[in-house]
């Protein structure tokens, strides 16, 4: 990713995307989070991630 400028610019761009929560994402949104997540593996492993501690997270408060 360091070297390829492009997916640079793409991932920096859209980075408010990763940081609003999924539920809240409108229709067009939703499907360019996809496509960003398509195209670079570890962010989607890392969101991924994210997305379970938070479940966990839930969890927790809950009980």
């Amino acid at each position: 990713m360091r070297d390829n400028k492009p997916a640079r610019k793409v991932v920096k761009r859209s980075r408010w995307l990763l940081l609003r929560n999924a539920e809240h994402l409108k229709g067009g949104q939703a499907v360019q989070l996809q496509e960003l997540l398509a195209a670079n593996q570890p962010l989607a492993h890392g969101l991924s991630a994210t997305a379970k501690l938070n479940g966990l997270a839930d969890l927790a408060s809950i009980g």
